[in-house]
């Protein structure tokens, strides 16, 4: 009887054991669903209301994405209220969020460390457990370029000194994002081939855990893209052994006319590629839902892939989706397995 209870107990060990680090192996391994989101921002429909942003929210669930990418508020009063709320309107239909954290700093003074840090860790201290996913910054190699038509591809095409406000303000962010929320992702960002803006982010070690890419029509396949060097522009993104994730893709616009063929085309075929190299691809977000209202002259404000339309009151409202907003939602439900 004592030997049964000697062996009981071992076999209860071992089966609980190996329960235990199934769970423990599964949960720590299990690869997350791709992400499939989509930019969209209060301002795209003109001043912020909570009826009008739960439209907008309600147009993106029936999209099929599962993600939204948001920047942060800080021009109002009381910025996390305001944040606070459009966070918590998207949780209501299932919408995760991916928030962009930034500053102007290339013609600021004072210490662009501490304030990015500040942002970020005051930001990640309050949405600790809830944001999983931080971009700091937003195309800091556009906005440290030389000269705009360079393609980036060399540290030398970009300003020192512009670069080094942007690298100071994306370290303390990054490093504040860390210190409050340790399992938060940090993204970093860049344009078309500005590749030499990476190079020089991984020289000044400046920490981050993702790669973001802007990716437009005008820029062609990606798949196929080669650097000055030859190099396939895909194998140089895989060299930094972070995972990729498109955080503004779309077709090129003129003014207020987008081109629905070409919108539709594209954000297929890239977003096709995308997924299908998932391996290293983490997701893919389409800028934008909405056509921008608030600034006319702004071609960047006319690439939604939902119109916005006044109301009998005067408001802007969602209007009507063009092609690629069905060519999209095809898209995820293929993919999607829906």
């Amino acid at each position: 009887m004592k030997k049964f209870f000697i062996i009981f107990f071992a076999l209860a060990i071992g089966i609980g054991g190996g329960y235990f680090a199934y769970r423990y192996w599964g949960n720590s391994h299990r690869k997350e669903p791709f992400m499939w989101g989509v930019t969209m921002g209060p301002s795209d429909l003109g001043n912020y209301k909570a009826e009008i942003w739960n439209k907008q929210a309600k147009v993106a669930k029936n999209l099929g994405v599962g993600w939204i990418r948001l920047r942060f508020d800080s021009e109002n009063i009381d910025p996390f209220g305001r944040n606070d709320e459009e966070i918590t309107i998207l949780e209501s239909y299932g919408l995760q969020t991916v928030l962009i954290i930034e500053q102007d700093v290339r013609n600021k003074g004072g210490d662009n460390y501490k304030d990015g840090y500040k942002d970020g860790s005051t930001i990640a201290a309050h949405y600790k457990g809830k944001i999983k996913y931080y971009q700091i910054a937003n195309e800091g190699g556009g906005e440290s370029i030389k000269q705009p038509t360079m393609n980036g591809q060399d540290e030398s095409q970009f300003d020192q000194t512009k670069y080094q406000k942007i690298a100071d303000y994306i370290r303390g962010a990054s490093e504040g994002i860390a210190s409050a929320d340790p399992g938060a992702k940090r993204i970093v960002n860049l344009g078309w081939t500005h590749v030499g803006y990476l190079d020089k982010l991984v020289k000044d070690k400046i920490p981050f855990d993702m790669i973001g890419i802007d990716w437009y029509g005008w820029m062609g396949p990606i798949g196929e893209k080669k650097l000055e060097n030859g190099q396939l522009l895909v194998d140089r993104l895989k060299s930094y052994n972070k995972p990729l994730i498109f955080m503004e893709v779309n077709a090129d616009s003129q003014g207020k006319t987008v081109y629905e063929e070409k919108q539709s085309e594209f954000i297929s075929q890239i977003g096709k590629w995308a997924y299908e190299n998932r391996s290293f691809v983490k997701g893919f977000f389409v800028l934008s839902l909405f056509d921008g209202v608030n600034n006319p002259n702004d071609n960047a404000e006319y690439f939604g892939i939902v119109q916005a339309k006044k109301s009998s009151g005067g408001t802007m409202v969602p209007g009507d989706p063009r092609k690629s907003y069905y060519t999209y939602q095809e898209l995820i439900k293929k993919y999607s397995g829906l």
